[in-house]
């Protein structure tokens, strides 16, 4: 899902450049639009993906720009989505691994 949504990471790079790691945007802009909306909506009603969220802007090393740590909620978000549907499982807050 990573992959047909364009997020997955490259980094333009030599021997002695080191470039930025960006997103490649080979896939389908609609649905790297939904997973970004749907990490937003997330951020306003679950509390424990907002801790997450925190937690990765505010981390001593690396912490990460807003629309990078809104691309990792989301790409979490599909993590969780997939395993719900494929355990038939509802969602329960205290199994979210944070």
């Amino acid at each position: 899902m990573r992959k047909l949504a364009g997020l997955n990471l490259y980094e333009v790079s030599s021997g002695e450049h080191k470039g930025k790691t960006r997103i490649t945007k080979r896939g389908r802009p609609l649905l790297r639009k939904i997973i970004y909306l749907m990490a937003q909506t997330t951020l306003k009603h679950n509390h424990e993906i907002r801790k997450k969220y925190e937690q990765l802007r505010r981390r001593e090393k690396n912490p990460l720009k807003v629309v990078q740590a809104l691309i990792a909620i989301g790409l979490k978000m599909i993590r969780i989505v997939f395993k719900l549907a494929k355990s038939k499982i509802k969602y329960e807050p205290e199994k979210v691994y944070v």
